[in-house]
């Protein structure tokens, strides 16, 4: 552990590059797992509205009208 403590005078020096370095990594990681989350969401909505429309045909001649 002593041979770590001597970099600790160049994390002082870039803190500031490497906060937002660690920053940028969590943000990455965060959308990368909100994207198939989103997706399923839209699938989803997508999804009972086609259902809707096969239970309710009228609707779906008056939404295709306007």
């Amino acid at each position: 552990m002593r041979h770590l403590r001597a970099l600790g005078k160049y994390f002082l020096k870039y803190r500031v590059r490497l906060s937002a370095g660690i920053l940028f990594v969590v943000l990455s990681n965060y959308f990368n797992v909100l994207s198939p989350q989103l997706m399923r969401y839209i699938i989803n909505y997508v999804d009972n509205a086609l259902s809707f429309t096969k239970t309710h045909p009228q609707l779906a001649i008056m939404v295709t009208i306007f």
